[in-house]
């Protein structure tokens, strides 16, 4: 089941937030966590259009 973060409670205002906390608190990742990325992976998330690749 998935949901879309807005159906969650998700904002674009929410995204500064949570950034901001990733980049405070960086934890092992096969690939580096940028702000710019992350941005986009959220923004993606926030709108739906985040593709998956299986």
């Amino acid at each position: 089941m998935s949901a879309r973060s807005a159906e969650l409670g998700l904002t674009e205002r929410d995204i500064d937030e949570i950034t901001a906390q990733a980049q405070a608190h960086p934890y092992a990742n096969p690939q580096p966590v940028t702000e710019k990325a992350l941005r986009s992976l959220l923004t993606q998330v926030l709108k739906g259009t985040l593709v998956q690749s299986h």
